[in-house]
């Protein structure tokens, strides 16, 4: 079986994030419909829309041929599609991070590969803060004083921060979250 203990952050536009946790053998239904294990309520989610299946080599991601389609990392899939963690899925204006279950205090940004022109990676905010910190040209750490947990606060305000501007949101709703969100930082 698939390793055990495997989260996924749903983030629904205008809405809180959950966490839901894969346990089990699975298969994992995701939709609209209130008989899916992952419930995603939001008018561009199909009712079945795709199914996540725990394999013996990690868990898999599938559409259920959904009026939408399904995304990870940004690509459209046609077949099973296998999940690492730090992936996204996309499915409508919702986005559903894959993942273990973290510290809470860690954190990671996606990191565009200069060698792969559209390949994204998740980099724990650890690696970017340490790399940061033995990097002379990076003056605004030392200009600031900023420490490794403001940083990461930065960082994860800019991941949430993207794609609340993407969603279609009445702007005094867009005003009222980046407000909130620099409030976070």
């Amino acid at each position: 079986m698939s390793e055990d203990g495997q989260n996924l952050s749903i983030h629904v536009p205008g809405r809180d994030p959950e966490t839901v946790r894969l346990e089990g053998a699975g298969p994992f239904p995701l939709g609209r419909a209130p008989e899916n294990k992952i419930v995603v309520n939001d008018s561009a989610v199909s009712r079945k829309h795709a199914e996540i299946v725990a394999r013996d080599d990690g868990f898999w991601i599938q559409d259920l041929k959904s009026k939408n389609g399904t995304k990870v990392n940004g690509t459209l899939i046609q077949a099973p599609s296998r999940l690492n963690p730090g992936d996204r899925i996309d499915i409508g204006p919702c986005q559903i991070h894959f993942g273990r279950e973290k510290d809470p205090g860690s954190s990671s940004a996606r990191v565009a590969d200069t060698k792969a022109p559209g390949t994204v990676h998740a980099v724990p905010l650890s690696d970017l803060v340490g790399a940061a910190q033995s990097v002379t040209n990076l003056k605004a750490m030392a200009v600031t004083g900023a420490s490794p947990q403001r940083m990461a606060k930065f960082f994860e305000g800019m991941e949430r921060l993207g794609p609340a501007l993407l969603a279609h949101k009445p702007m005094t709703e867009l005003f009222q979250f980046i407000v909130d969100l620099t409030s976070d930082v």
